[in-house]
């Protein structure tokens, strides 16, 4: 009697487990092989399939700049940089964006306001193969005022933070155009913050 009565509740389990394996529950599980995985989602913001973004190369840019705001604005300036090949290839569950890569240059003022190098981390997030943004950070060292004159914006000291960001379109794996923001300031460390801003354009040829 107690073995039939087991194979009983084991054949009413197991009837149980059919039954809920068809009905809604059931369903659900059997469409998640379907739906996105956190990896797919992760890849489809971050890392969308492209062809043309080419992180283990170098990269040269090139422009030209508005300065804005205050005692140097109107002025003009050339902008130039070297972007080099990303530090390190991320592991499979860090999106590309997060791997930046280093870039150094310069901004000259051709109105005798302040001109700047800068070094610093560059980052880049593929909207789709060809639409780029890149926001970007790093040190400044510039030869501005740091009181202010006729020419010069007050920006409190010399040693500056370095910040804006890049929207870029590719043509092909090579050539590249940007519209950027550029700005320097000393983030108040210093007594004086004005800063400086620069909007303009840049083409990037990377080889």
């Amino acid at each position: 009697m107690v073995l039939v009565g087991l194979k009983r509740g084991l054949t009413t389990l197991g009837i149980g487990l059919a039954v809920l394996g068809c009905g809604p529950g059931g369903a659900a599980a059997a469409d998640l092989p379907n739906a996105p995985a956190p990896a797919a989602v992760r890849d489809l913001v971050f890392n969308p399939e492209t062809t043309l973004y080419r992180p283990d190369r170098w990269e040269i840019r090139g422009g030209g700049f508005y300065h804005c705001c205050f005692v140097e604005s109107g002025h003009t300036a050339l902008g130039g940089e070297i972007v080099m090949p990303r530090l390190f290839a991320p592991p499979a569950w860090l999106p590309e964006f997060f791997i930046p890569r280093i870039h150094v240059g310069g901004v000259a003022d051709l109105n005798g306001g302040t001109s700047y190098g800068f070094a610093g981390l560059l980052f880049t997030l593929n909207v789709t193969d060809r639409i780029f943004l890149e926001p970007f950070v790093g040190v400044a060292v510039s030869d501005g005022s740091a009181l202010g004159d006729a020419r010069h914006n007050p920006i409190g000291c010399t040693t500056l933070i370095h910040s804006g960001g890049n929207v870029g379109y590719r043509f092909d794996s090579h050539w590249s155009v940007m519209a950027t923001l550029d700005h320097i300031s000393n983030g108040n460390i210093c007594s004086r913050n004005v800063g400086v801003n620069n909007y303009g354009g840049k083409i990037g040829y990377s080889f």
